[in-house]
């Protein structure tokens, strides 16, 4: 009953065929012109003389009445994009005033999601102790959040996307043990509906098995997460999250299933640098893996200089360190190949 009351809502072929040429068009005009949707108010729809076919004339009111929903969706997404950029020049405020952040979180200006999640996005770049003052930030203005309407899902799901980050901070100074305890944290916070929290809760305690070398629940959780952020998150999150899950095979040795996964997280990592040398050298690896060290040494020349191109020291030293390794264990075996490979003298 419910699927034919919704194709009822719907215009069909033979409803548009009892339409005149004319009226045709100016449908077609109308379905493409922003201007004319604007112009056609509630109160204009009302005062359109009735068609003599009662379901022409009440398919076009339909029309009309979800080209008006479609305009002010249109007014959200730009109220969202205004908000955004706001968003960011009080970041910039933020971040050329440390003194203030103490107190930042009880002004309404700085009171919104959006400067919440632009803080975390700044504290991704900065040196740990100061990345972890801004995760506190942001906790502080998501707290404020969920205090002032406690069932919204943005501001529950926005407390675990915090403790999560604070966690991804306290791994980048190997405090296990204060990871740990973070995302336990975390994990009474979330629930069945925050699927994009579960996501991030997932992948930042993958990340945690992962250094513990706890390989099987790695593994598990780092699947988890792909599958998560494949339905709930960013196309270059689910990339980022095989990446990740393609190291974990790797270090814990299955490099025959990290291959196939790191080939297809590619395309969605390319062009965010970090991540594209990271997918690069693991895939270098599986390949050197499977026994294709010259496959393996073209991938770490273009990983080269995609590194060279890493603005970030910082993010520039961690793709090296990780890279080292396996580039000196790929230039051994191609010198042990050659030397076997080549004629003997007379």
């Amino acid at each position: 009953m419910t699927e034919r009351r919704a194709a009822e809502r719907h215009l069909d072929a033979v409803t548009l065929a009892g339409l005149g040429a004319r009226e045709r068009a100016l449908l077609v005009h109308v379905a493409g012109c922003v201007a004319c949707r604007r112009r056609l108010s509630a109160d204009e729809r009302d005062q359109l003389a009735p068609w003599t076919n009662p379901e022409a004339d009440a398919a076009i009111r339909r029309l009309l009445r979800e080209l008006e929903s479609e305009t002010g969706l249109d007014d959200k997404m730009a109220a969202i994009q205004r908000e955004r950029r706001e968003a960011v020049e009080r970041v910039r405020e933020l971040l050329a005033c440390p003194d203030s952040w103490g107190l930042a979180a009880t002004e309404p200006r700085y009171g919104s999601i959006e400067v919440a999640w632009q803080v975390l996005e700044a504290a991704r770049d900065e040196e740990p102790l100061l990345a972890l003052r801004l995760v506190d930030l942001a906790w502080d203005i998501a707290v404020a959040l969920a205090a002032r309407d406690p069932e919204a899902l943005l501001y529950r799901q926005l407390l675990v996307e915090v403790r999560c980050e604070r966690a991804h901070r306290l791994l980048n100074t190997a405090d296990h043990a204060a990871a740990a305890r973070e995302l336990r944290r975390a994990a009474r916070q979330l629930a069945p509906d925050l699927g994009y929290g579960r996501a991030l809760y997932c992948r930042a305690l993958a990340r945690l098995r992962r250094e513990q070398r706890r390989w099987e629940e790695a593994l598990a959780l780092g699947e988890r997460a792909a599958v998560l952020l494949d339905d709930y998150g960013s196309t270059l999150e689910a990339g980022q999250a095989q990446v990740e899950q393609g190291w974990t095979m790797i270090e814990a040795g299955d490099s025959d299933e990290a291959l196939p996964l790191l080939e297809a997280a590619m395309p969605l990592v390319e062009g965010v640098q970090p991540w594209t040398v990271s997918g690069r050298l693991g895939l270098a690896v599986a390949m050197w893996e499977r026994g294709d060290p010259e496959g393996a040494a073209k991938l770490l020349v273009m990983a080269d200089l995609v590194i060279a191109a890493v603005m970030e020291p910082g993010m520039r030293l961690h793709l090296r360190r990780r890279k080292r390794p396996w580039a000196a264990t790929c230039s051994a075996r191609n010198r042990s190949s050659s030397t076997q490979t080549s004629p003997r003298s007379p």
